[in-house]
């Protein structure tokens, strides 16, 4: 799903070259100002100290700083549980950091709308340069394919069987039919 989908881009920029800044969200995070700012700020090597992740300025400038060292990925995974400071800051940081050799990745979920990451999501392409990537479940053909390759020893009417099992279980979901 989207989580594996990200750590294969997180894993390609690495072998780029780029330094990597991570956090993965949390529902409890939701009650923490700046939680997903001090996160990246603390649990990363991109800084020789951590910045203030109280202060977005303070923060930009740090990343900015650590762009001159060169290309740098920022990985916000389950963004929809990002804290409503954090999801303030982002607007600015895209802003300020244009231009940089810095890529955000933010990977969330479907679900209940969220006016902010919305409001992030809406400025990708039109303000600020980058792609939205929606991820759709699998279909049964693509559930059947991923079976035959797990599975390869399986007859085709075994295989059908399974993916349509798959289909009904999981609804398509990747991390649920992998699982």
């Amino acid at each position: 799903g989207k989580t594996r989908l990200a750590e294969e881009v997180v894993a390609r920029a690495r072998l780029e070259g780029f330094r990597i800044a991570a956090v993965r969200c949390d529902a409890i995070d939701r009650d923490t100002p700046f939680g997903a700012l001090r996160a990246l700020a603390e649990g990363s090597d991109l800084f020789c100290e951590a910045p203030a992740w109280s202060d977005p300025d303070a923060f930009a400038g740090a990343l900015r700083s650590a762009c001159r060292s060169g290309p740098v990925l920022v990985w916000i995974d389950d963004a929809q549980h990002l804290d409503a400071r954090s999801y303030a800051a982002l607007g600015p940081l895209l802003r300020d950091l244009e231009g940089l050799p810095v890529l955000f990745l933010l990977g969330g979920t479907s679900g209940p709308p969220i006016p902010e990451l919305d409001a992030v999501v809406q400025r990708v392409g039109r303000d600020v340069p980058g792609t939205v990537v929606r991820l759709e479940p699998l279909d049964r053909e693509a559930l059947r394919l991923l079976a035959g390759r797990a599975l390869p020893d399986w007859t085709s009417e075994a295989l059908d069987r399974l993916a349509r099992r798959l289909d009904a279980d999981t609804a398509g979901i990747p991390l649920l039919a992998l699982d």
